[in-house]
């Protein structure tokens, strides 16, 4: 089970660990972005940190409905007991976790400001 927390502004937040090809691991907080149907984001700043590879430029429809190139990259993360390799678009935002990351979980969440998180797997 992943546990996070309900923050300010209704923020479903969870902890997640990436690292690059050379095993420097990172703890991070990621947002739940139910819209999001991608693996993760990161910000630029966390990619080259860790030296990540280059996969791609992929094209982004926003959700406000506009388009925007980014850069894909390879990262590996320690997901519930597991680690393994995810695609993450370059962001420049916090990072994201999408649906593709929580593929076979059930999703809780107390939505209130302080509220359990909580990802079960299926």
């Amino acid at each position: 089970m992943i546990r996070g927390v309900v923050e300010r502004g209704f923020a479903a937040i969870i902890p997640i660990v990436v690292r690059g090809p050379h095993g420097e691991p990172q703890q991070l907080s990621g947002l739940i972005d139910t819209g999001f149907d991608g693996f993760l984001t990161l910000p630029p700043e966390i990619i080259a940190a860790l030296q990540l590879p280059w996969l791609r430029v992929e094209r982004v429809l926003l959700g406000n409905g506009s388009e925007t190139t980014d850069g894909v990259y390879e990262v590996v993360i320690e997901w519930d007991g597991l680690e393994f390799a995810v695609e993450a678009g370059e962001a420049d935002t916090e990072p994201l976790v999408g649906m593709s990351m929580m593929a076979g979980y059930t999703i809780r969440i107390d939505n209130v400001e302080g509220g359990a998180v909580e990802l079960t797997r299926l």
